[in-house]
């Protein structure tokens, strides 16, 4: 399977990660917004190309860029992308009613495990990253939202964020889950971490109990 990172071919005049800026830069452009219009054409195009199998590598592009918008736009990239593609093919019968499987798997692409550990990697390098570089609030809490989109997937393999964020956070890059389950959580990674990092793991808390939240009520009512 093609890993997420490799560019497919695509027309750059249609689909480059710089057009896509310009019209993220359009959408939050506060002389669009007398003309609902084209704010509405311009969100439809977008919400196209967050499910389009070059998402990956739109989201990631976005998140690198020097606009605030741009970066905001690549997180939420991320979690969009993140809720259209997952499918685990290997689910028994009773667990079907509990899990957040599309309508058609088959419209889906399926992200087997190594592409998952890539995935997450490369979200907790950002997150890392855009932490000690004073990221704003709003791109922080939803490159968490895209983390915890990851978590409440099934998986059985990234079985303890908060403890892995700490540890990349203390380490300055992504720490394999294996490798942080040995650093000593309490007095070791936490007392590491200065105040905008700890910040910005009770972000990662708040949302993820936020959505936890949300995933019972809905498992239930199914």
């Amino acid at each position: 399977m093609q890993r997420l990172w490799v560019l497919p071919r695509l027309s750059p005049a249609r689909n480059s990660p710089l057009t896509v800026s310009q019209l993220v830069a359009q959408l939050y452009d506060p002389a669009n917004q007398r003309n609902p219009a084209k704010v509405k054409a311009i969100q439809e195009h977008l919400q196209l190309l967050q499910k389009s199998p070059h998402a990956w590598l739109i989201a990631d592009a976005l998140l690198s860029s020097d606009s605030t918008d741009a970066r905001f736009f690549g997180a939420l990239t991320f979690t969009v992308k993140i809720n259209h593609d997952w499918w685990v093919a290997l689910i028994s019968a009773a667990d079907i009613t509990c899990i957040d499987l599309p309508a058609n798997p088959q419209s889906r692409s399926q992200l087997n495990e190594g592409e998952v550990r890539e995935l997450l990697a490369r979200l907790i390098n950002y997150f890392v990253l855009l932490v000690n570089r004073g990221e704003k609030p709003l791109v922080i809490r939803k490159l968490a939202s895209s983390l915890v989109a990851v978590f409440l997937k099934p998986n059985d393999f990234w079985t303890r964020p908060l403890r892995n964020l700490a540890v990349s956070l203390a380490n300055g890059s992504h720490v394999p889950q294996e490798q942080s389950q040995v650093v000593d959580f309490q007095n070791a990674a936490l007392p590491a971490l200065n105040d905008a990092q700890i910040v910005a793991l009770l972000y990662f808390s708040t949302t993820l109990a936020e959505e936890a939240v949300k995933w019972s009520s809905e498992a239930r009512r199914r």
